[in-house]
């Protein structure tokens, strides 16, 4: 109603009026100047003006503040995807910790932190991913994809020097990608076949693979230039 109030105007016959601005509905008001009524009604006219600032005032104040906020929200997105994106897995193996990103190929994430899942002479003599010679065969304890063996694994799982009964346990790490955090256990033999669990790894064994980037080669995500970006823990 204030923003239809016009201000008061003296009368020839010793009266203050309050004319309203038109169209505005109010009633036009009229006291003798000096009298009491028309003091404390010019008074209550005045206080409701400076209230009336007031609210606007504190209204524009908090609709800033919600804009510094709101425009500074999305600043803070990239950090948290980041920080997301950057928990990846915690991997297990022979006495060394190293983490990679979730659903990187396990042979891919084991060979980047100067690891290698073939015993011996395998880490050259292998398929270097492609699921044929057998040798990268570990168990693994925790989540990776697929959770049951591929068609290639299958296949070379079942044939000689892997066979059941103790074939059932072992996964090929080139055919899997971590899910979670992992547990991985390597045995004995050329192929990874045998039943004593291999030891810790020494400090002369941890190194780049044999081929550098070659060995790779049939890693998708590595060729389609996704690094894995594993850090040793």
């Amino acid at each position: 109603m204030q923003a239809a109030l016009n201000s008061w105007r003296l009368q020839p016959a010793g009266l203050a009026c309050w004319a309203p601005r038109a169209g505005s509905g109010a009633a036009r008001l009229c006291c003798r100047r000096g009298a009491p009524a028309c003091s404390a009604s010019s008074s209550r006219r005045s206080s409701s003006s400076s209230s009336s600032s007031s609210s606007s005032s504190s209204s524009s104040s908090s609709s800033s503040s919600s804009s510094s906020t709101d425009a500074a929200s999305p600043k803070e997105q990239p950090q948290q995807q980041q920080q997301e994106a950057g928990s990846g897995v915690s991997i297990a193996f022979r006495g060394r910790a190293l983490r990679a990103p979730r659903g990187a190929k396990l042979r891919s994430a084991l060979l980047e932190a100067g690891l290698t899942p073939h015993n011996g002479r395998a880490q050259l003599i292998n398929c270097r991913g492609l699921g044929t010679c057998g040798t990268c065969a570990v168990e693994i304890r925790g989540e990776v994809e697929p959770p049951a063996w591929t068609a290639a694994e299958r296949l070379r799982l079942h044939f000689p020097p892997h066979g059941p009964p103790g074939n059932g346990k072992l996964r090929l790490a080139c055919q899997v990608s971590c899910q979670g955090d992992l547990e991985v256990v390597k045995y004995s033999g050329f192929w990874g076949q045998g039943a004593e669990r291999q030891g810790a790894v020494g400090a002369g064994d941890v190194g780049p693979p044999p081929l550098g980037r070659l060995e790779f080669i049939l890693d998708r995500s590595k060729r389609d230039g996704g690094g894995t970006g594993e850090e040793r823990m």
